[in-house]
């Protein structure tokens, strides 16, 4: 990892930021992967930057949420009807060092909306980019409708190797998104 380039899907950016850490700051970030605090601190769900920083002062959180509607279904709106609409909420955390992404979450809600309720839901997913030696990350996601909002749950679980042996010990966090049909995400927490 030292020195060779990580290789990241659609990730130039990621490369060009790799490409102008010094080999101190490469070493660097290597020891901080290899510490329980960073896995600790993405298990946490923190958005909170003094507590990245405590971390390390070079690694940073990106929270970025938001929301996608499509047409609404059944066609034109006709006198006494109502306009149903297809919505995806998402929420995505980034950590970065130094600019490189190292692990990134992602929550996607697919639902359908009318006026300020949810009136189906359809799937949560989920999706993650791990780049931390030692650590896996895998998720089981559900979802569903409850008066007029609709959840989307994601159980993350963080694996730990030693010396690259798989151990048995990891770390579980919850990923949620609450949304409602007028907003789109009412309320995102971990747990």
């Amino acid at each position: 990892m030292r020195n060779a380039a990580p290789t990241v899907p659609g990730g130039e950016e990621n490369l060009e930021a790799w490409s102008r850490l010094t080999p101190a700051k490469k070493e660097e970030m290597a020891q901080l992967l290899a510490t329980p605090q960073f896995a600790e601190l993405v298990a946490s769900g923190t958005t909170d930057q003094s507590t990245v920083e405590a971390v390390s002062d070079e690694l940073e959180i990106v929270s970025e949420e938001g929301v996608t509607n499509s047409k609404p279904e059944g066609g034109p709106l006709t006198w006494g009807t109502t306009k149903r609409f297809s919505v995806n909420s998402y929420w995505v955390n980034t950590f970065k060092f130094a600019g490189v992404t190292i692990t990134k979450i992602k929550q996607s809600f697919d639902y359908q909306t009318s006026g300020s309720s949810v009136t189906k839901v359809y799937s949560c997913k989920h999706s993650s980019t791990n780049y931390a030696p030692t650590r896996s990350l895998s998720g089981d996601t559900s979802f569903w409708k409850s008066g007029t909002k609709g959840r989307c749950s994601t159980v993350w679980e963080l694996h730990y190797a030693i010396a690259w042996i798989p151990t048995p010990l990891y770390r579980s966090f919850t990923q949620n998104m609450q949304v409602n049909g007028s907003k789109g995400i009412e309320k995102k927490w971990f747990d």
